[in-house]
């Protein structure tokens, strides 16, 4: 029989792999950062099961997250309709 590697990892699987401990993991689940059935879900489809986590949805929003946050300030710069001092 051939072994395959669940779709749904556990929460320390996750935690290991992204770099980033439970609290923050489960900080970003309670924001809405991560969303249910996209990042994660209840295994048995019940609110008290454990959460399985799509990895690989999580590492996308690490990287959209990053590119996010490293082109704000340009984004920010790109709305100033002019650097001339205000009130003159």
């Amino acid at each position: 029989m051939n072994k395959t590697k669940s779709l749904w990892a556990s929460t320390e699987e996750v935690c290991a792999a992204i770099g980033i401990g439970r609290t923050r993991l489960m900080d970003l689940k309670a924001s809405g950062d991560l969303k249910a059935g996209k990042h994660w879900v209840y295994k048995s489809g019940r609110k008290s099961s454990p959460l399985g986590w799509d990895l690989e949805a999580v590492r996308e929003w690490q990287r959209t997250k990053a590119q996010q946050i490293s082109e704000a300030p340009i984004k920010a710069a790109e709305e100033i309709e002019s650097y001339q001092a205000m009130g003159v």
